[in-house]
């Protein structure tokens, strides 16, 4: 058993980073970076099976390890067109009362326009990597996701209101890539695109 060290717990302050192409250079990584993000949480999801014995009166005798379903969540605070872009199923550039193209994304939910996701859309088919890098990469852990597939957190609510921040809560569906990997958590250094 490891002597207790209060030294080694720790705050792991974090970004997002989509699509990294080569963690030994600064954040974003060669990716894209995704905005102000808060409330990173990483849920690994296990599952188990009980294993319980009628000749010991139902008691619980084993447990089966029966994989994971990954999910990181996180709330994205303010309106970032990057993210906007690579997060939400249906985004267009907004175009102006001027006719001019703004450079801002605008989110759509018209489902029988040509060219947006439908319902029905495999979300695989706008997957991507994903990492979350630590701030002091030196120090803290990071987790690289091979293949995660983006969604509206199914809590997510706009609130309009004074006093209140407007945040986008949204979800990342870790998903196997075609090698089978799904994630890996250490530190950056250690960590193979």
């Amino acid at each position: 058993m490891a002597i207790q060290n209060p030294e080694s717990v720790f705050r792991v302050p974090a970004r997002l980073c989509m699509s990294p192409n080569n963690l030994a250079t600064a954040y974003p990584h060669g990716g894209v970076a995704l905005g102000v993000i808060a409330q990173i949480a990483f849920k690994p999801n296990a599952l188990y099976v009980d294993i319980t014995a009628e000749e010991f009166g139902g008691t619980l005798v084993d447990r089966i390890y029966a994989g994971e379903e990954p999910v990181l969540s996180c709330t994205l605070r303010g309106w970032d067109s990057d993210a906007i872009n690579a997060i939400l199923p249906n985004t267009s550039l907004a175009i102006r009362s001027d006719g001019r193209v703004s450079k801002d994304r605008k989110i759509r939910y018209e489902p029988d326009v040509a060219g947006l996701k439908y319902p029905g859309y495999l979300m695989s088919g706008v997957s991507f990597k994903l990492l979350v890098s630590p701030i002091a990469s030196e120090f803290h852990p990071g987790v690289l996701f091979y293949n995660v597939a983006p969604a509206w957190d199914a809590d997510a609510e706009l609130v309009f209101k004074d006093g209140n921040e407007m945040v986008l809560k949204i979800d990342f569906a870790c998903l196997p890539d075609i090698t089978g990997r799904c994630y890996n958590i250490g530190k950056l250094i250690d960590l193979v695109l």
